[in-house]
């Protein structure tokens, strides 16, 4: 999570990541509902791997935090200034990668 000066900076890294990034052998990002997807975009049900990027501030009014986290003043103004970048695995990618169990995950 990145923490930028404003939720309009949060916006508008998000719109000029859209206009300007790419992912290598992927392509540009698909933008949907203001967040932006780079590589196997097929929503949830993708299969190798995504970089997905929103405004935490935007995430947390479509999907509340518990009632004493929403109630705080500090942390929703705090949530509407992240940047949330994730990167997720698919099936497929965890299979390459021999990673089919949890168990045989290590730190590396």
């Amino acid at each position: 999570m990145l923490q930028l000066q404003s939720p309009a900076d949060v916006l508008s890294w998000i719109r000029s990541a859209y206009a300007t990034g790419s992912a290598s052998r992927r392509g540009r990002g698909v933008m949907r509902e203001g967040t932006l997807i780079f590589g196997d975009a097929q929503g949830k049900s993708f299969t190798r791997w995504q970089i997905v990027i929103y405004a935490k501030g935007q995430e947390i009014e479509a999907h509340p935090l518990p009632a004493p986290m929403k109630d705080d003043a500090e942390v929703t103004q705090w949530t509407k200034r992240c940047l949330r970048v994730e990167v997720r695995f698919g099936r497929l990618e965890l299979q390459k990668l021999d990673l089919r169990n949890v168990g045989q995950w290590t730190s590396a």
